[in-house]
């Protein structure tokens, strides 16, 4: 999701402090100071919509992944942030990172219909490789058995995709 600029600049870091405490522990925001009714006041902030939390504010909605990071540091993201758990909801501090939109797609998991790792396919009786990479599609090689095609698969990313391991 490409970060919306112009909202962002909207919402000052001193006044998000003054509104919400971050919680970096839980990831959660709670208000300190009323928003939109008495009734919000220290009650998380926050509806879930497509398995990631939004948060409005002063009539505009923000990420509440993007809300921790500038929480947190004190200046919004360049990018996108990845979850390095993969789990879109865990808006803990110590799980966002920085990411460009590649980055950020490599550490997706797609559902697969065979139960084989993401990349691995199967050829006849074989097994073949390929990955994605700086926008091209790879082939890794064709396979006798699955151990030696995921080897082949885990070695290229170790040595390509450091992103997947920080």
């Amino acid at each position: 999701m490409k970060p919306n600029v112009s909202k962002e600049l909207k919402l000052s870091h001193p006044y998000l402090l003054q509104i919400l405490e971050y919680f970096p522990d839980k990831g959660i925001f709670i208000w300190k100071e009323n928003n939109r009714n008495q009734k919000d006041l220290g009650k998380e902030a926050g509806s879930k919509n497509n398995g990631r939390y939004r948060i409005q504010i002063n009539k505009i909605t923000y990420l509440r992944s993007r809300l921790a990071w500038f929480y947190t540091h004190g200046f919004w993201p360049k990018n996108q942030l990845d979850h390095k758990n993969r789990v879109r909801h865990d808006d803990r501090i110590e799980n966002l990172r920085e990411a460009t939109s590649q980055q950020n797609s490599w550490n997706r998991v797609l559902p697969r219909k065979d139960d084989l790792p993401k990349g691995i396919y199967i050829r006849g009786n074989k097994f073949k490789v390929e990955i994605r990479h700086e926008e091209k599609l790879k082939y890794l090689g064709t396979f006798a058995n699955l151990d030696d095609a995921i080897k082949a698969r885990e070695e290229f990313e170790h040595i390509h995709r450091k992103f997947l391991y920080d």
